[in-house]
């Protein structure tokens, strides 16, 4: 039968912890980080919005034809946020673009938009309803006037720029996680040095006690279990010894008296 050394199954069960680890960290982690990252940003953009949505200028303007003058104000917030700032009106349509120069009188129509659908959710991830080629974080915040909604605040994060901070920390993670890895490589000297080698002087003690061999020691001081088998081994082959010993001595006084009776 094959045997299986326990230094090949101790080294495979390693090799399948760091293995098995580098892709939860990749995985777990790279999903954990997003989320953070998405929670953490949008929230912030919703503080910004629901800001920008109860300013006065923002709500006396939404309406009038000195909306333009939002424009620049409104393009340094986008800027600093690295987003894109939407104001749209009532009807769903964008009126104040901070990508885009937008004339009031032909607004930009969004089809099926609908706050109400937003529910308790103050964000989205997507393409905004089509407007967009790629995934947006989006926000919005009711613009409120005399307990009316006049209109909506809406910033768009790009989240192509969330996924490339999301990869900085997890290359992050992946590289701490390869450092502890090697540093955990400690583990196998001290599973050479401490069980390995002990247990093979321990193996051989107990090969040439099968065959035959009693006076053999097994050279094992360490003051743990495996110094405890290898002293117990050495005990109970002194005391097989001497019992050959007894039985060699007793077969040879009674061959003795057999041969001389009187």
């Amino acid at each position: 039968m094959k045997q299986h050394h326990l230094s090949t199954k101790f080294l495979m069960f390693y090799i399948f912890i760091g293995v098995f680890g580098f892709f939860t960290v990749t995985l777990g982690g790279s999903y954990m980080v997003e989320k953070h990252f998405e929670h953490s940003l949008s929230a912030a953009l919703y503080t910004e919005a629901h800001n920008i949505a109860s300013n006065d200028a923002v709500k006396s303007n939404i309406s009038s034809t000195t909306v333009d003058t939002l424009q620049e104000h409104l393009s340094a917030i986008a800027d600093f946020q690295d987003a894109v700032l939407w104001i749209i009106n009532s009807n769903g349509e964008i009126i104040v673009s901070t990508r885009k120069d937008i004339d009031i009188d032909d607004p930009i129509p969004l089809e099926e938009f609908d706050a109400a659908k937003w529910g308790s959710n103050y964000y989205q991830v997507g393409n905004f309803y089509g407007y967009f080629d790629t995934d947006q974080l989006s926000v919005i915040a009711p613009i409120t006037s005399d307990m009316t909604t006049k209109g909506y605040v809406a910033i768009h994060y790009a989240m192509t720029n969330l996924y490339q901070s999301r990869s900085s920390i997890l290359f992050i993670m992946q590289v701490i996680f390869l450092i502890c890895y090697a540093a955990t490589s400690l583990l196998l000297w001290v599973y050479s040095h401490y069980i390995r080698k002990p247990l093979t002087k321990i193996m051989k003690g107990a090969s040439e006690y099968a065959g035959g061999n009693l006076e053999y020691r097994i050279e094992v001081t360490s003051d743990d279990e495996m110094g405890y088998l290898a002293n117990t081994l050495n005990y109970m082959s002194d005391e097989l010894n001497k019992n050959g010993e007894y039985q060699r001595k007793f077969i040879a006084n009674v061959s003795h008296d057999f041969r001389s009776p009187l």
